[in-house]
């Protein structure tokens, strides 16, 4: 069971448990009547209505969620995990989400399930299937809240690499442009001016024929933002049947998360996380 707590000092005593619960510890309303169902809230030893005030020296405590199951082995690394969160290395080719069409192929929900509970998978990051790399999972929904709230902010950073088709004439650049659904699609989306911001810069790391090793940050979290983007001015990433071409070197989009920079919203350490570029981007660049 992974508990937060709280010890009441002469400033905190006569305010409220729930407003203890939601401005000091910031747990959200939802996880908060959850809680509550399962008396989950307490005082030292006793559960305690959220309406009760609380008294200097006391400890409040708040049950936000069950812990994992470490005999369970996944099929991927873990680049990092405490209490609250963990970062694997996510394969290509392996879907965040079951889809409602295909309820038997294998997801990351489906594996992850076993090893955090079920219920207890909250992607913050979500990849693409084709996408492989650093990919943050929070524990509960408490962690989940504030990731979500850190994500697209400067503690929050996500480096990518990717593979594109051509040589952009500029070694560092952004590309700056807004991105919609495409109505002639239901999953694919396209540039447009009425579209949401959106903000891709790369480097150029690496060329080889009519190939680039780009690395890659994102600025904002469209759906499919890094490969429309590089579409949008003429350099598709490698495989991506989508806005590009399928390819007969690589038999998927040629996009990999990283690198996770992150401000640990519960412990304020600062992480640096990497995922090493796989095997088959690596055997095409190098």
């Amino acid at each position: 069971m992974r508990t937060l707590s709280i010890e009441i000092t002469e400033k905190l005593s006569g305010r409220t448990v729930l407003s203890i619960l939601k401005n000091e510890l910031n747990i959200s309303g939802t996880l908060i009547k959850r809680m509550k169902r399962c008396g989950g809230i307490r005082i030292f030893d006793e559960p305690v209505h959220v309406d009760r005030r609380v008294i200097e020296h006391e400890i409040l405590y708040a049950d936000i969620d069950t812990g994992c199951d470490a005999s369970v082995l996944l099929p991927f690394p873990i680049l990092f995990e405490d209490e609250d969160m963990l970062v694997i290395d996510k394969p290509a080719n392996l879907a965040v989400h079951g889809r409602m069409n295909s309820p038997t192929d294998e997801n990351l929900s489906d594996i992850m399930a076993s090893y955090v509970g079920a219920g207890h998978y909250h992607p913050v990051n979500r990849l693409d299937r084709c996408t492989s790399g650093a990919m943050v999972i929070a524990k509960n929904g408490h962690m989940h809240k504030l990731l979500i709230e850190l994500l697209h902010t400067e503690k929050f950073k996500r480096i990518y690499l990717a593979l594109i088709c051509g040589i952009p004439s500029e070694r560092v650049a952004c590309i700056e442009l807004p991105i919609a659904r495409d109505t002639g699609s239901p999953i694919k989306r396209m540039i447009s001016q009425n579209g949401k911001y959106a903000k891709t810069c790369y480097e150029i790391i690496k060329s080889k024929a009519d190939i680039s090793l780009v690395k890659v940050q994102l600025y904002t979290g469209r759906t499919h933002q890094i490969r429309l983007h590089f579409s949008a001015i003429g350099y598709p990433l490698l495989g991506d049947f989508l806005y590009g071409n399928e390819s007969d070197i690589i038999m998927r989009c040629a996009l990999h998360s990283h690198q996770i920079q992150l401000l640990h919203p519960l412990t304020n350490e600062i992480l640096c996380i990497n995922a090493d570029m796989p095997d088959d981007m690596k055997s095409i660049i190098e």
